[in-house]
């Protein structure tokens, strides 16, 4: 798909194996004899790098409720640990996507830390990344887990901020990518100027880069209200 990782490492003549259930449902992370497959090739050498985005949804803002605001999701997690891990209180139904989301996060975490094994000592580290919603005030993140925290400590480790809009993504959807990539041209700042947006059902207005991502209806331009 144009514009996907794949496709960029492919425009410079590298291969990439992709896992996402999306793309087949055999892909399931969370399975045991899959992940130790996996796992096994990245012991034995066979990826020069890898790069991970597990999900998020029961991690997401979203789910933070906001005095005066309409109620939301329903939050599974909370800021910290033991919580973080997921909220004895949540809904038995969501549960279930908690712990993949926890899973799949260990996955990516695991993944990062063998290519550092297999990086000598005083070399650049082979090239590992993850990739997550920024991290807020007073809202879990994958990055606050306390396994992501400890692995940030090693000196090869860092985590930048950028933003997607630029790249083609509907709002700015501010995003972190821990791991050993400097990614120095990556966007900090939406750079789009603000312009007036209405929520049609209500009337509401907003001046922003971006509709406003809150509701169930989309903004749109004042002008075309």
């Amino acid at each position: 798909v144009a514009g996907s990782v794949r496709h960029a490492i492919e425009e410079l003549g590298g291969t990439m194996d992709c896992y996402d259930i999306r793309i087949d449902k055999s892909h399931d992370l969370c399975n045991d004899a899959l992940w130790s497959q996996i796992s096994a090739e990245l012991r034995r050498g066979k990826f020069q790098g890898g790069i991970a985005s597990p999900p998020c949804g029961t991690f997401s803002v979203c789910r933070r409720q906001d005095p005066g605001e309409a109620p939301g999701p329903v939050a599974l997690r909370s800021e910290g640990p033991p919580g973080i891990y997921g909220l004895k209180d949540a809904p038995v139904d969501k549960k279930e996507a908690t712990r993949v989301g926890t899973l799949c996060a260990f996955r990516a975490f695991s993944m990062v830390e063998e290519l550092l094994a297999l990086s000598p000592a005083g070399e650049v580290p082979m090239p590992a990344a993850i990739e997550t919603p920024a991290r807020r005030e007073g809202v879990p993140s994958v990055f606050k887990l306390l396994e992501a925290m400890s692995l940030a400590e090693d000196k090869r480790i860092g985590i930048v901020l950028g933003v997607q809009c630029p790249y083609g993504a509907a709002s700015p959807k501010p995003s972190e990518m821990l791991g050993t990539c400097g990614f120095q041209n990556w966007i900090r700042v939406c750079p789009h100027p603000a312009q007036a947006w209405v929520v049609p059902w209500s009337g509401k207005r907003h001046w922003q880069s971006h509709p406003p991502l809150r509701g169930k209806q989309r903004a749109i331009p004042e002008a075309e209200w």
